[in-house]
C-alpha cells in the first residue's frame, strides 16, 4: 500500500463501523467520533482499525494514499475529496472541507469511475489538514 503516517487517540465511542471512514476530534476532549458532516474542519484522518470500545486506541492514517469507503457517487481522478457525516469519500463541493484528492488505481483512466457505496477509494490525503473549499 505504501507509505503513509498514522497517530493514535482514543476512541469516544463504539467506532468499529467507522473502519476506513474519515473521523475527527471532539473539541472538547480530544476523543476521536464520527464526522460531523462535509464543512467540519476538526476530521483529521482516516480510521484503520475498529475500536468498539470507549477509550480504545484508534490508529488514524493522516498523510499518503488511503483506502476510504465511497459514499456510491462516481468518482473523477484528482477531484477534491470530502466526508460524509458517516464518514465516507464524497466530492467536495463549495464551503466543504477538503481532506485530499481521489486517486484512481489506474492512473492512465480520466474519466469518472463508478463506485458502490462502501466500495474502497483511494484517496490522496492533505497531511492531516482540511481546507475549506472556497
Amino acid at each position: 500500500m505504501g507509505d503513509y503516517k498514522t497517530i493514535t487517540a482514543q476512541a469516544n465511542a463504539d467506532l468499529s463501523a467507522l473502519q476506513n471512514c474519515f473521523v475527527e476530534a471532539n473539541a472538547s476532549t480530544g476523543k476521536i467520533t464520527a464526522p460531523t458532516g462535509p464543512t467540519s474542519i476538526a476530521i483529521i484522518g482516516v480510521l484503520l482499525n475498529a475500536p468498539d470500545t470507549a477509550g480504545d486506541a484508534c490508529t488514524i492514517q493522516v498523510e499518503g494514499i488511503a483506502y476510504v469507503k465511497g459514499d456510491g457517487d462516481d468518482h473523477i481522478p484528482f477531484n477534491e475529496v470530502t466526508a460524509d457525516s458517516s464518514g465516507k469519500a464524497g466530492i467536495a463541493a463549495s464551503t466543504n472541507a477538503v481532506l485530499g484528492y481521489y486517486y484512481p488505481a489506474d492512473i492512465e483512466k480520466s474519466s469518472a469511475q463508478t463506485m458502490a457505496a462502501n466500495d474502497l477509494v483511494p484517496v490522496m490525503l492533505y497531511d492531516c489538514k482540511s481546507i475549506v473549499k472556497a
